[in-house]
């Protein structure tokens, strides 16, 4: 059976996404936290986000956010798409999803509020309370993240929708 492309990320989501994924991973894997490259790194990531905050307006497509749907029909029919073993092509994120983006939007805020009071403020530098928040913040994100990849691959295999491969392209694949 032949399959249709449908169009789901623009490039705009997809390069934040990606981006975001690399700039958490260098500073949260490989950089000295406190480091000038850290900081800008962390800069980087939360330009990144209020990006993606402004398109989630000022888009159009799946990417908007009034787009999202917290509904109890909006889980029930998640799971009854998934139990059917068939997520909609033509949509975005499922409601689920949408719980995750704004958790790690808010995790980049915390971390980019409490890096920034750390380092570019006389008053909380050095400042062991907040260390700790941004610390906890990080790791906190580190384990959304893991959850993020662990619900996209169920739900890939699941759902039988390639999410990695649409998260890429921008395309998910439907058959006719």
């Amino acid at each position: 059976m032949p399959e249709q492309r449908v169009y789901v990320w623009s490039l705009l989501v997809r390069v934040v996404h990606w981006a975001l994924v690399l700039l958490f991973a260098f500073n949260y894997f490989i950089l000295s936290p406190g480091g000038d490259i850290h900081e800008w790194v962390g800069y980087a990531a939360i330009f990144s986000v209020l990006v993606r905050c402004w398109y989630g307006f000022k888009s159009r497509g799946f990417a908007r956010f009034s787009r999202r749907a917290f509904s109890k029909a909006s889980f029930h029919s998640h799971f009854s798409h998934l139990k059917q073993r068939n997520i909609p092509a033509r949509t975005g994120h499922n409601p689920f999803g949408w719980m995750m983006v704004y958790a790690v939007f808010c995790a980049f805020a915390v971390l980019a509020t409490t890096g920034f009071l750390l380092e570019e403020t006389d008053y909380f530098f050095g400042s062991s309370e907040l260390e700790f928040i941004h610390s906890v913040t990080a790791d906190t994100l580190f384990v959304l993240a893991c959850i993020h990849i662990a619900a996209v691959i169920i739900t890939s295999i699941v759902g039988r929708r390639n999410l990695i491969q649409a998260m890429i392209t921008g395309y998910r694949y439907i058959k006719r």
